[in-house]
């Protein structure tokens, strides 16, 4: 959002519902990936180092989607200021 539109309470707040949706959605996918990459390669007799590849791929295949999922958020999110500049300006001419 730029400056020359200033956003009201209402639409500061249905960006943080959006926000929060789409912190849900990653949260979804994030875990999506673990039990595709864990519990999908459970049957697969295969070891990296001696271990189950199902635990290598479950364990690197989670932090990536993190990762990939905290930048996506990063890129989405809208940082603004969730206090009402005009009810803020009103308060401070009351106490004056």
């Amino acid at each position: 959002m730029s400056d020359e539109h200033p956003m009201s309470y209402d639409d500061k707040l249905r960006q943080t519902n959006r926000d929060a949706l789409w912190a849900l959605g990653a949260l979804g996918a994030v875990v999506l990936v673990w039990i595709v990459s864990g519990f999908g390669l459970a049957g697969v007799d295969v070891r990296v180092a001696g271990v189950p590849l199902w635990v290598v791929t479950s364990l690197l295949g989670t932090w990536a989607a993190a990762i990939v999922a905290a930048i996506v958020l990063s890129r989405r999110f809208v940082e603004f200021d969730l206090e009402d500049a005009d009810k803020a300006e009103a308060q401070v001419s009351d106490h004056e």
